[in-house]
């Protein structure tokens, strides 16, 4: 992150491009807009909320481990302004198919919105590197923090409840 980014809170986020959403209903009004007309989701736009963006897959082991932390987020941080997104992104191709994608999502019992994005997409427009990787994004769409190591999450928990406590 160049100087800029890191006086202006981090770099703005990528939009987030497909047209494959499970519980698209739970996205904003402005955000269903958006995929409805088949355009991208921007963060600090369409969804003016601090949000939490997991980049997973559903063969992978720790994404699995994770996605309860993410569920509980979900439900208890979600009124006090913090929207979490899953963004699955396939390892193998089996796991490219709507169908899969579909039954991992009811499986985890996941009811935040899910983007499949089985071209990877977002994944190269995030840069992101492994799986799991989170994302934290400011209300205004700025990431202000990610990480890819879960040993790390106590740390990226404190981030997020700092942001919504201010």
């Amino acid at each position: 992150m160049g100087l800029l980014g890191l006086l202006s809170g981090g770099s703005t986020a990528p939009e987030l491009v497909g047209d494959t959403w499970f519980n698209r209903d739970e996205l904003p009004p402005a955000a269903r807009e958006a995929v409805a007309a088949g355009k991208p989701v921007r963060l600090g736009h369409e969804i003016k909320q601090t949000t939490v963006v997991n980049f997973w897959s559903y063969e992978c082991l720790e994404c699995g481990d994770l996605i309860p932390t993410l569920r509980e987020w979900w439900q208890e941080l979600q009124s006090r302004g913090v929207f979490v997104i899953g963004v699955h992104t396939p390892t193998y191709e089996s796991e490219s198919r709507k169908e899969n994608v579909q039954s991992a999502v009811l499986r985890f019992g996941m009811t935040y919105p899910v983007l499949s994005d089985p071209g990877l997409a977002n994944w190269r427009a995030w840069k992101a590197r492994v799986r799991p990787q989170l994302f934290l994004v400011t209300d205004h769409g700025r990431i202000k923090k990610k990480i890819g190591n879960m040993d790390k999450l106590a740390q990226f928990e404190s981030s997020v409840r700092r942001l919504v406590n201010n």
